[in-house]
């Protein structure tokens, strides 16, 4: 499971990376319980994403230090109501966490499984990272903490387990159990294990497994997947890479060596800290052009549910309904987002805007009253420790606003340890930002996934009003009063992202997208919606 106190660094087989100079960490994002595999001259790397939907998102890289998203294995929480917010249940902090991938050559598919609040088990495959996953089977079995494995005779194995752990052997299909078995269990001297990721090399079975926080051990059998396993300490009370950070998943490149069959471990930071990061959560195709990210709608078929789709001019459409919220990663240490606000067309009671979102959470907006229009920031919003709403949140600063649109910024200071900024704009040319509120970032662990923009819009009063946000820029190391939003390029290289909550259509080249209509959706008048997560098509 996802753990401020785990340290998992993902491996590299050699000294150098085809010659390239990098830093650690290679990724400053969130993206936690790191799986990595190769196929073929390809990386693929599975992380977790715990609430959010779409889930487990895949990213490719040949070179283990540029990476690109490419796909998500799981496109919906299909796990009950309350992944949806239905009658005020939710699901914070639960769903995917420390799942594994793996390609299988012999039928040509991708696996993703994961294990899903301990209750069972669950498979997805593919035949393509970036194509349609299909929900296979449920297992009976919580593989937690799950390493898939799939030998030499095509078997598929699973290693798993906290403390004692075991390994399962699949079907021949791969989608239900034929055997499971304790392979070992963990003296008091040693302590926790967790974190399996299981390997065959040179005919032995290797299994990788983390001691919470800073140790790491590896179980090695030659009689075959199920033991008797021996067991050796890699490494052991490892001072943080980053001073200031703590332990965490964190993506790392480190050397390792095989030698007559031991693993010898060097450990090369810097990292990151896990406890103040992003998710990557949107279903859009973003563009980069000398360091900046711009974000565009990702063409699709036309996909329809609850929605009006038709040809629009580009940017990202989203009707009012009770509620609308879409996420977007930060990049540390630094970083700013940006967005154009159309807001002409929001109807009165509407409120639409931009956030910095956890269990601690501030935004800047619009706020229709009537026929004024008003520029507004609240902070103070607020979740318990069981994750419902203790505080919505009041304004801080504002001002009336004229002429339909608005440029939003946020600037997020997610260097390690406490204090931390994040700090929030508005503009009405788009060439110099007024600073109107801050918020002090909550890097408490409790609530695992890190910060992230939220771009949201929602009805208080009646449905009908709409806004346009035609331009969503991330920066590195960001903007803050100056730093004008040049036009979105028109060609660069393309990088995914990945966005939840709303339908797309393309129509003649345009992409539009909507929201999705929630059911039950809890009402909210101020701040943003108790109900602030993904919402998505059961």
């Amino acid at each position: 499971m996802k753990n401020p106190f785990r340290i998992f660094s993902f491996l590299l087989l050699a000294v150098s990376v085809l010659g390239q100079q990098y830093t650690n960490p290679v990724l400053w994002e969130d993206l936690a319980d790191l799986d990595i595999f190769r196929v073929s001259d390809t990386y693929y790397y599975t992380a977790s994403t715990m609430h959010y939907s779409p889930g487990a998102p895949i990213l490719r890289s040949y070179d283990l230090v540029n990476w690109e998203y490419v796909g998500h294995s799981v496109p919906t929480l299909a796990w009950g109501s309350k992944y949806d917010l239905a009658s005020g249940t939710s699901a914070y902090v639960k769903g995917i966490y420390a799942s594994t991938m793996r390609y299988r050559a012999s039928n040509g598919l991708f696996y993703w499984i994961g294990c899903i609040e301990y209750g069972g088990t669950y498979v997805y495959t593919s035949s393509s990272v970036a194509g349609t996953w299909s929900q296979r089977s449920k297992i009976a079995t919580c593989y937690y903490d799950a390493g898939m494995m799939i030998d030499d005779n095509d078997t598929i194995y699973v290693a798993y387990g906290n403390t004692q752990l075991s390994v399962a052997q699949l079907s021949a299909d791969g989608l239900s159990q034929v055997r499971t078995q304790v392979v070992y269990n963990t003296p008091s001297s040693i302590g926790t294990l967790e974190g399996a990721r299981m390997y065959k090399i040179n005919g032995a079975y290797y299994i990788f497994v983390t001691r919470p926080a800073n140790g790491q051990y590896v179980l090695r059998s030659t009689s075959g997947p199920f033991g008797p396993y021996t067991i050796k300490q890699l490494l052991l009370n490892l001072g943080t890479p980053i001073s200031g950070g703590s332990y965490g998943v964190r993506p790392l490149l480190t050397e390792n060596l095989l030698v007559s069959g031991l693993w010898f471990h060097s450990h090369s930071g810097p990292s990151k800290d896990p406890e103040k990061e992003s998710v990557p959560v949107c279903d859009l195709t973003g563009r980069e052009d000398n360091g900046r990210f711009v974000m565009e709608g990702k063409p699709s078929e036309p996909h329809v549910m609850g929605a009006k789709t038709g040809t629009r001019p580009p940017g990202l459409h989203f009707e009012s309904e009770p509620v609308h919220l879409d996420e977007e990663l930060l990049l540390g240490p630094t970083s700013s987002g940006t967005i154009v606000l159309n807001y002409a067309n929001m109807k009165d009671g509407d409120v639409a805007g931009f956030a910095l979102l956890r269990d601690t959470s501030a935004w800047i907006g619009v706020k229709r009253n009537g026929d004024t229009f008003r520029l507004t920031m609240w902070s103070g919003l607020t979740m318990t420790s069981t994750w419902q709403t203790s505080n919505a949140g009041s304004e801080v600063a504002g001002t009336t606003i004229s002429g339909g649109t608005v440029y939003l910024r946020i600037h997020a200071d997610i260097n390690p340890g406490s204090g931390k900024q994040g700090r929030f704009y508005y503009s009405t040319t788009g060439s110099s930002f007024t600073q109107v509120g801050s918020l002090t970032l909550n890097n408490a662990w409790q609530f695992f996934m890190g910060y992230r923009y939220a771009i949201f819009n929602y009805a208080t009063k009646s449905l009908g009003g709409q806004i346009k946000v035609s331009s969503f820029t991330v920066d590195a190391p960001g903007l803050t009063a100056q730093g004008k939003v040049p036009p979105p390029p028109r060609a660069a290289q393309q990088a995914a992202r990945f966005l939840s909550g709303v339908n797309v259509a393309e129509t003649d080249g345009q992409v539009e997208l909507s929201a999705l209509v929630p059911s039950n959706v809890p009402s909210q008048t101020n701040g943003i919606p108790s109900a602030c997560s993904d919402y998505h098509s059961n």
